[in-house]
């Protein structure tokens, strides 16, 4: 298992040299002016798209075009129910590697854009249907053939109530020479469902911050169904002598840097306890455990971890300082295994009082907490979509028949 955090500086692709990722910044815009009256930004020139089939787009604009012929109709909000989870996916070529290939990207309600299998950018910044963020990054290239994908999620009813949504869609647009072949509307991007995550409202923790996450066999980007054409649910911004506006997103060009993207493994394991009771209470016994030894060996220096069959047991971890971050988990074997992975700012005692934040002995770890269940895959990675937060961690492990290892 992979016990790391992603922390939510640009996010470079530092792990591919030969692919370069730089941050634009367009000039700010504050006023509103004629946004969505008239294209303003080339991103303006660029149509949202989704998955034709997730919440039957394809069906009721194709029923809207049909009761209204003469009229440009958009696919517009409706009851949705579940979450949606998307993978979007644009195969190119460069031809030319000193020209760098610039884009401007966003989504509704998170992207994760990647190239060549890289995470390059996440997006967009906080705001409101009205004044929505759009990104802008040049990418360097070497000449062949390139691979872009965007992980869009649409969390819906159980977003954080800070997230505002008009409906699911990514837009992206290229500046020429890649317009042709990148911009959302005039190129064919492919687009699958992600399934493997079921999302659950936190039974304890944080008032109206989002769901929990059970992830079944997925990894960081998820497990991938087949792919279909996308579906254009927003055409571009046109300009009407009536003076129209295009409902939905009024995109502005982003102000703010990426945020730093850095994996870290801090703190130390201070407890194992033999149960993957929530409610478990650390005592002596639990600081004193030999086992904690190979737990700290794993965090600290990597070294594997592997849990025996029928294994239940709790590592409390404690990161040193309160941090915000994508935890990340990887997995060897250990079909029919859970994982759970709490977080807190602080430890409660039998009056679900916080005190020292210091301290855990006599108290249990309560908080929002995302769930992992391998299906024996060799380097299964597992990764919610949403940051979490705290100061502790509680690494919750229930074993079935096989072993799991647990791997940096």
């Amino acid at each position: 298992m992979i016990i790391a955090l992603l922390l939510a500086a640009a996010l470079a692709a530092q792990a591919e040299p030969s692919i370069r990722c730089e941050k634009v910044f367009l000039p700010r815009r504050c006023l509103p002016g004629d946004t969505n009256l008239r294209p303003l930004a080339p991103i303006d020139t660029a149509a949202w798209i989704w998955h034709p089939e997730t919440n039957g787009d394809a069906a009721r604009l194709e029923a809207n075009r049909s009761a209204h012929r003469n009229v440009n109709v958009q696919s517009f909000p409706v009851a949705w129910t579940r979450p949606v989870f998307l993978r979007f996916r644009k195969v190119f070529s460069v031809a030319d590697a000193s020209r760098p290939v610039r884009i401007h990207v966003s989504a509704d309600e998170r992207f994760e854009l990647q190239c060549d299998g890289v995470r390059i950018a996440r997006g967009p910044d906080r705001g409101d249907v009205d004044h929505w963020s759009f990104a802008t990054y040049q990418l360097s290239l070497p000449a062949g053939a390139h691979t872009l994908e965007a992980i869009v999620c649409w969390l819906g009813p159980y977003a954080p109530w800070a997230q505002i949504s008009w409906r699911g869609g990514f837009i992206l647009k290229a500046e020429d020479p890649y317009d042709a072949a990148l911009t959302t509307g005039k190129a064919e991007w492919e687009v699958a469902e992600l399934p493997g995550a079921a999302l659950t409202p936190p039974t304890v923790g944080p008032f109206a911050t989002g769901a929990q996450f059970d992830m079944s066999g997925c990894g960081p980007s998820w497990q991938t169904g087949p792919f279909v054409k996308a579906l254009v649910i927003r055409q571009p911004v046109q300009a009407t002598v009536y003076g129209i506006s295009t409902p939905g997103w009024r995109l502005y060009p982003s102000t703010l840097p990426d945020q730093l993207s850095r994996r870290v493994t801090p703190g130390r394991i201070v407890a194992v306890a033999p149960s993957d009771d929530p409610a478990l209470v650390f005592a002596e016994p639990h600081a004193a455990a030999p086992e904690r030894e190979a737990w700290q060996a794993l965090l600290g220096e990597g070294r594997p971890l592997t849990l025996p069959p029928n294994t239940r047991v709790t590592a409390l971890w404690d990161l040193g300082d309160y941090y915000c971050a994508y935890p990340q988990l990887a997995l060897d074997g250990g079909a029919g295994s859970r994982v759970v992975w709490a977080w807190a700012e602080a430890l409660v005692d039998s009056r679900k009082k916080k005190g020292d934040r210091n301290v855990f002995m006599g108290k249990t770890l309560r908080g929002v907490e995302d769930t992992a269940r391998p299906d024996g895959r060799a380097g299964a990675r597992f990764a919610p979509f949403w940051w979490r937060c705290g100061r502790w961690c509680a690494l919750r492990v229930d074993v079935g028949a096989e072993p799991l290892t647990l791997r940096t």
